[in-house]
């Protein structure tokens, strides 16, 4: 049996103390290859073959004009201050895109790069909310905006635990409530979001920023 392709990923940051660090996550998560590092995207060049996604250590590296592909999506993990003024540029932007903190969970980093490479958009909620304030996200573009507003507090932590892989049973344990509840919120969930599972409700929800991955 053949194992399973990895995903191409180049990592760009000013510090080598990032990139060796953050490259050496990458290389021990099973599905990752590493394709190349690089201290800028001026030093990197031509996108190195098999590259599906760029991780940038910061937002100010993302790439100008954004009207422009690149090629892959692009990954940019910051917890600076100041991210508001990168809104408009997302917004712009023609390739897929993701936000992450600088302290991201390798687990994290993994299904924010399978996201990235099949196209979606996604990040940590409090980031996205930062960085685009009162904008629509482009995952919002052709969807109901009503819906944010319409999922409860408690179905979004729902929905989040329904995003980690967890059973009813466990998100009972989690949020401290019954399974019966945890049934009702999940048939709520997916009556508000107009999906019939779970799978269905997790791709909506990150593409709107209501999970992360």
């Amino acid at each position: 049996m053949s194992s399973p392709e990895r995903i191409g990923v180049a990592v760009i940051s000013p510090s080598p103390t990032l990139r060796v660090g953050l490259s050496a996550i990458l290389q021990s998560l099973e599905s990752i290859e590493v394709t190349t590092q690089a201290a800028s995207l001026e030093e990197l060049g031509e996108l190195p073959a098999r590259t599906s996604v760029l991780i940038l250590s910061s937002w100010e590296a993302l790439p100008m004009p954004v009207e422009s592909e690149p090629g892959a999506g692009i990954l940019i993990q910051t917890s600076e201050p100041g991210i508001e003024q990168m809104g408009s540029q997302l917004m712009e932007a023609r390739f897929a895109w993701g936000l992450l903190p600088l302290d991201a969970a390798p687990d994290e980093l993994l299904a924010a790069i399978r996201a990235l490479s099949a196209g979606l958009w996604v990040g940590a909620p409090g980031l996205v909310r930062r960085a685009l304030g009162k904008q629509s996200p482009p995952w919002r573009q052709e969807e109901d905006p009503e819906l944010i507003e319409a999922l409860t507090e408690r179905e979004t932590e729902v929905l989040q635990q329904v995003a980690q892989g967890l059973s009813n049973k466990q998100i009972a344990f989690k949020l401290g409530i019954s399974e019966n509840t945890v049934k009702y919120h999940i048939a709520s969930i997916y009556s508000k979001m107009g999906v019939n599972n779970r799978t269905e409700a997790v791709r909506l929800g990150a593409r709107m920023g209501l999970v992360t991955l």
